[in-house]
């Protein structure tokens, strides 16, 4: 009897610290749709293969015999938000990669999405030139290699496609002043990215025009006075008796005439700033008859 309790105990006991399966939630299973933000693309090093998705994703590679397809392989498991570069690949050969997302917790694997590529080098845009006219941007390129696509992009989407190497799009579309050109070949292959950054365009701002000049007779003194202009860093003036002028530039907004006058004085004041000058502000002073 006392053999049989102590059975009895240590079934008990280890029944107590065996170790529990945690089943895996529906949650999981409905949530294990094929992978959508992943980005396949060629490289120079080969084809890589980005996952943007918050689970792991398991990568397997097959390579196309003609019309089928041979047996895939697995390459590698890699983390969410990382980057897998495949290497062992051939210009002209067409590759499948079979991608499934995997649950980090419960190891469960999505449904497949299926990757085509037929790998070439990276096409490559030499160099780039753009004139805007008004409205419009006119973009012209030069390549070596042979494309079926060619596309502006910015702020995040297609502005502009055409088959040649010339295209056009409005300067509305271009947003944060920068504009990217991306070749495509047939198979769907995409090339190097050709960024063009386009200078911000200054919008001048002249001084406004002075309001009022007058002219202070003091004694045989002639001093040219005139209110101060907004944005103006200098002020350039000019007095002229007859065709005999005199010119003068300062910051102050005033400035004395050296000579004596006889009859009139035609006077024009200018505001200046790096931006242009304003419009003159003229008048005509006579000297004051002598009672």
């Amino acid at each position: 009897m006392r053999y049989v309790s102590i059975l009895l105990l240590s079934l008990f006991v280890l029944s107590a610290c065996g170790k529990r399966t945690e089943p895996v939630p529906k949650s999981v299973l409905f949530d294990m749709t094929p992978p959508a933000k992943v980005v396949v693309s060629v490289t120079d090093e080969g084809v890589r293969i980005e996952n943007q998705e918050a689970e792991k994703l398991k990568i397997e590679k097959g390579v196309s015999e003609g019309e089928e397809c041979s047996v895939f392989t697995r390459l590698v498991t890699i983390d969410p938000k990382s980057v897998y570069v495949d290497t062992e690949v051939q210009a002209g050969t067409r590759y499948f990669y079979r991608l499934r997302k995997k649950s980090i917790k419960y190891g469960v694997l999505s449904e497949p999405y299926m990757a085509k590529v037929v790998y070439a080098k990276p096409m490559k845009i030499n160099s780039a030139d753009y004139k805007k006219d008004g409205d419009f941007y006119t973009v012209t390129i030069v390549t070596q290699d042979n494309f079926t696509r060619f596309d502006a992009y910015s702020g995040g989407k297609t502005i502009a496609q055409t088959g040649g190497k010339t295209l056009r799009f409005t300067a509305g579309d271009v947003k944060d002043n920068a504009f990217t050109l991306i070749l495509t070949d047939y198979e769907g292959n995409k090339g190097i990215p050709y960024e063009v950054a386009v200078p911000v365009e200054k919008t001048l701002m002249p001084p406004a025009a002075v309001a009022t000049v007058s002219v202070l007779n003091i004694g045989r003194d002639i001093r040219i006075v005139w209110t101060d202009s907004e944005r103006a860093q200098s002020y350039n003036v000019k007095a002229c008796v007859n065709v005999s002028c005199e010119t003068f530039s300062t910051q102050a907004t005033s400035v004395a005439y050296p000579k004596q006058i006889k009859s009139c004085l035609d006077i024009s004041v200018t505001a200046v700033n790096a931006d242009g000058e304003s419009a003159p502000k003229k008048i005509r002073y006579c000297k004051p008859e002598e009672e």
